[in-house]
């Protein structure tokens, strides 16, 4: 969220998008579903100066219930299937802020905490509760890879090529027959190669590497290079 000078919090995400996502969700009963990371942007914690004072300690804290709120609902559309959620340089921000800041409390974990995984209190997982929703991390970020079937495996990512494809970037290193979906660009891409054969021992078997884009506002409500805010916010 942005909070204006009346205090009123501005949706950096896209309600509406999110809303008909679980729409979906409810209807269709998928036996997986995959969070690729960035589910918050936590500009408050980034190594980018802050655009202005619409960031603060209250939009912090609601972005973290806000996004609570909606794993919450996701399990709750899709309460039997498996709910994987993939660690991210956005989702990493807040212990990335501890160790740059005040290292020594980096690994902190609660005393008394029911969180059989014993994530640190300042980290991704703990502070939106990953394990109360019965929601899988797979952190290590950029390291980290999901293996969905036999062909095809997915990770956050750690490549962004803004004015070529960056999933032809991420073609040339998959090997024959695999494919990749990635989240980090934030944008809908989409390619295919199809080679003469195959790690599969079968011709023609093609690779492909997609991203989904994203359900966040795009007309410049999240911080980047291109937006800015005026004096009067």
């Amino acid at each position: 969220f942005r909070m204006q000078p009346n205090g009123l919090m501005i949706p950096t995400h896209y309600p509406e998008g999110l809303d008909i996502l679980l729409q979906v969700m409810a209807d269709v009963q998928p036996d997986r579903v995959l969070y690729g990371g960035d589910e918050a942007d936590y500009a408050e914690m980034s190594r980018f100066r802050m655009d202005s004072t619409t960031y603060n300690a209250y939009t912090l804290a609601e972005s973290i219930k806000g996004l609570r709120l909606f794993l919450a609902k996701s399990r709750a559309q899709a309460p039997d299937a498996r709910h994987t959620n993939v660690a991210s340089n956005h989702g990493d921000r807040p212990e990335r802020f501890i160790m740059q800041n005040a290292p020594i409390l980096g690994g902190l974990v609660p005393a008394v905490d029911n969180n059989s995984r014993r994530y640190p209190a300042n980290s991704y997982p703990h502070l939106v509760g990953l394990e109360e929703l019965d929601i899988e991390y797979e952190g290590g970020y950029p390291a980290e890879l999901v293996k969905i079937n036999d062909r095809l495996y997915t990770f956050h990512g750690n490549k962004s090529k803004p004015r070529t494809s960056t999933a032809i970037e991420y073609l040339k290193e998959l090997d024959n027959g695999m494919s990749l979906m990635f989240h980090h660009t934030h944008r809908h891409e989409e390619e295919h190669l199809r080679r003469k054969y195959s790690a599969l021992g079968a011709r023609g078997v093609g690779s492909m590497a997609f991203s989904n884009g994203c359900l966040a506002d795009i007309n410049g409500l999240v911080p980047g290079y291109g937006s800015g805010v005026s004096p009067t916010g």
